[in-house]
């Protein structure tokens, strides 16, 4: 299951760890870890899959107690969650404790309630160009210049501003690099260099336009676009792509955005590869946990938490300072746990930190991620 190459880093060694079971049943069993735990960041409900298989939802010992009239059992082995820029915390699954029962429809504040929305779409492509990625509408073939969509700015892709009808996953969209890296003005007097665009056909429903913004958002994320100008920098690419091919690439997109689609519960087809994945098929490429789960994380956290873009890509027009308003996030304080990025994510894919350190993935105001 994980990528081919020397490099194996993070969670791709605890999924190495046990081979008993197959890719598709180790994608599966990470789908529902990642569906059943959406009160922590993808990376810390991996690490709590890993500690404690079947977890269902974790909390402080205070929190247990404070907010759920809980008590830990004697002798329960905490599990270890990361906290950004701190040292690590300490929860406990609702297996470990006794008192009252968890209320009904706890999970429910972290799934979309209604449709997706144009209005919810653009407020999350929004959030993009302070990340050094625009986002630009095109049609499928014609040689119509890209229109920006709102997004803050994105420049045109290419001299047509077309989506090509023979590269890979033409039909809806497609991310590219932009070289050399043109600016957006993402505040007054803040620029910020985009150096990826992702084009998108203009006549995508909302829900189709937010699903393939994932999609290529996870190829970006993953690191298959990796930016001259990072070489150019000193930035060393942390990622070995040597041995990575387009099958294992569109796996991984594909599997960024399935993963996104399911914690929201939005259901999406699974791409052609993920499909072939899950059908078992013996000729289905391997893929790095690793990359998908930091690229679902890191998305996650822009939005500043699963709750947040669950509410907001239904339209929900409320400010983003309400969202503490729910106890799962303001009196039982998750927040901390959620945000489990470091300053090595802070600039995953080399684009992160050009809005600087406050906007980064991992930073302290993105504590949902």
């Amino acid at each position: 299951m994980s990528t081919a190459g020397p490099e194996l880093p993070g969670l791709d060694d605890l999924f190495d760890a046990d081979r008993r079971e197959g890719p598709a049943e180790q994608l599966r069993a990470l789908r529902d870890v990642l569906v059943r735990l959406p009160m922590l960041g993808a990376f810390n409900a991996s690490l709590v899959h890993a500690q404690l298989p079947g977890a269902h939802y974790v909390a402080t010992r205070a929190q247990w107690r404070r907010d759920f009239a809980r008590e830990v059992r004697p002798g329960a082995r905490p599990l270890v969650v990361l906290r950004p820029y701190a040292p690590v915390d300490f929860v406990f699954d609702v297996s470990q404790t006794d008192g009252r029962p968890l209320p009904e429809g706890i999970l429910a504040p972290f799934r979309v309630r209604g449709p997706v929305t144009a209005d919810g779409v653009a407020w999350f492509e929004s959030l993009l160009p302070r990340r050094g990625i625009a986002v630009a509408a095109a049609p499928v073939s014609g040689s119509e210049t890209a229109t920006d969509p709102g997004a803050g700015g994105a420049p045109d892709p290419d001299a047509s501003g077309a989506l090509d009808p023979d590269a890979s996953e033409a039909m809806d969209g497609q991310a590219r690099l932009l070289d050399p890296p043109e600016t957006a003005e993402i505040a007054p007097g803040r620029i910020v260099e985009q150096r990826h665009v992702i084009v998108l056909d203009a006549a995508l429903a909302p829900a189709t336009r937010l699903a393939t913004l994932f999609r290529e958002l996870g190829h970006v994320l993953c690191e298959h676009l990796p930016h001259p100008a990072d070489a150019a920098g000193g930035r060393s690419r942390r990622r070995d792509l040597t041995g990575v091919g387009e099958a294992q690439r569109a796996l991984e997109a594909e599997c960024t955005a399935w993963l996104l689609c399911e914690r929201l519960g939005l259901a999406v087809p699974a791409g052609e590869h993920l499909s072939a994945l899950l059908a078992d098929d013996a000729d289905a490429p391997p893929f790095s946990v690793h990359a998908v789960v930091r690229a679902v994380n890191s998305i996650e956290s822009w939005a500043r938490g699963l709750e947040t873009l669950a509410r907001r890509i239904a339209g929900d027009p409320a400010p983003d300072d309400q969202v503490d308003a729910h106890p799962e996030q303001g009196a039982f304080d998750l927040e901390a746990l959620r945000g489990e990025g470091t300053a090595d994510d802070a600039d995953a894919a080399g684009i992160a930190d050009a809005a600087g350190d406050e906007d980064a993935p991992g930073a302290a105001s993105d504590l949902t991620g």
